[in-house]
């Protein structure tokens, strides 16, 4: 049995999602580099009887979309399973992290 007007709204629904995602990313001024935006995708898998709509991005997007806790508080982002000074990076990364998001913004 074919749905075609459910594969429609299925395909809709997926487009307005990242759409929107890629909305809330110029508007909130972390669209810098665009690697983010354009590593939006949508993928619409139908087998038998049932239909799974996935997203894929790149994958700093959950820490952008989640938020990350500070070293000392988490009031910005409490529900956050990340947390800032986890010593789970290379050693300098944030220093040259930083260095680079400095000169993006010609700051």
């Amino acid at each position: 049995m074919q749905l075609k007007n459910t594969e429609a709204l299925i395909k809709r629904y997926r487009d307005y999602v990242i759409q929107q995602s890629r909305s809330n990313l110029s508007k909130s001024r972390k669209n810098n580099t665009k690697e983010l935006y354009n590593s939006l995708k949508g993928e619409i898998v139908s087998e038998n009887d049932y239909t799974i709509v996935g997203f894929k991005m790149a994958n700093y997007g959950m820490f952008q979309d989640q938020g990350v806790k500070g070293k000392s508080s988490s009031a910005k982002a409490p529900n956050s399973p990340f947390k800032f000074g986890s010593k789970s990076g290379p050693k300098g990364g944030l220093t040259n992290g930083i260095e680079r998001w400095v000169k993006q913004r010609g700051i």
